[in-house]
């Protein structure tokens, strides 16, 4: 018992000093970006430690209303020994949430590979609105490489995952749901590699009695291609 109790508060300091470790750091980059903490749209805030590197996503807000936000993507790469920067990107105007709300945004802890020296990170953004009659969920991804000091987003916010419908507001309603997988097409000797799209497609009902059943399934195909002048993909 007294080991397990030792064990349960060396966890849990372990885990507070990671994350103060994380928040000093958290406002060494704020200082280097000269950004204002109180500008920082706190709830967004995520980071992820990749060993050599952490990977910030620091969103901070160029305008906000009732019901509504504009923000900035600050996306910030830096080196976990000396703490400089070795990666930016950073956009005005780039992030929105209202009626359709940006909940969550999260750093893979998997890179994508693009090809055998190539590996992008992934950025995951969850988004939900609270429409009983017409509820819509979604996951979107987008793709940052680092190339010479700079992030560069070869994918902006792809929908991975969709679920959209119309209900009676309690249980009874019909639904389509869209799940994609990437496939990486290997035979290309391009220096980014044209990619796969398998869309898998349920459309179901729930009864009134909140029973699911499935209608019909299908899967659609599309490619995404690398545009070269713009530097990033796009059907």
């Amino acid at each position: 018992m007294k080991r397990l109790l030792l064990l349960i508060i060396l966890t849990s300091y372990l885990t507070s000093f990671a994350q103060n470790e994380k928040n000093d750091l958290l406002k060494e980059v704020l200082n280097k970006l000269e950004i204002d903490k109180a500008d920082c749209f706190d709830q967004l805030i995520t980071h992820h430690d990749f060993g050599k590197e952490t990977l910030f996503v620091i969103p901070t807000i160029n305008e906000e209303g009732d019901g509504y936000a504009i923000l900035n993507n600050n996306i910030i790469l830096i080196n976990n020994q000396n703490h400089e920067i070795i990666g930016k990107f950073q956009k005005n105007n780039d992030l929105y949430t209202d009626a359709v709300r940006l909940d969550k945004i999260e750093i893979d802890s998997s890179l994508f590979r693009i090809s055998n020296s190539k590996s992008a990170f992934k950025l995951i953004f969850s988004y939900s609105n609270n429409n009983k009659p017409n509820p819509y969920y979604s996951v979107s991804m987008s793709l940052f490489i680092n190339e010479k000091e700079s992030l560069l987003r070869i994918l902006k916010e792809y929908d991975i995952e969709t679920i959209y419908g119309e209900t009676d507001t309690n249980c009874q309603g019909e639904f389509e749901k869209h799940t994609k997988q990437f496939q990486i097409i290997e035979n290309s000797s391009r220096q980014f590699p044209e990619i796969r799209v398998l869309d898998s497609i349920r459309n179901f009902r729930i009864s009134q009695n909140c029973k699911m059943e499935l209608v019909q399934t299908k899967i659609t195909t599309d490619t995404l291609r690398f545009q070269v002048k713009e530097y990033k993909y796009a059907m």
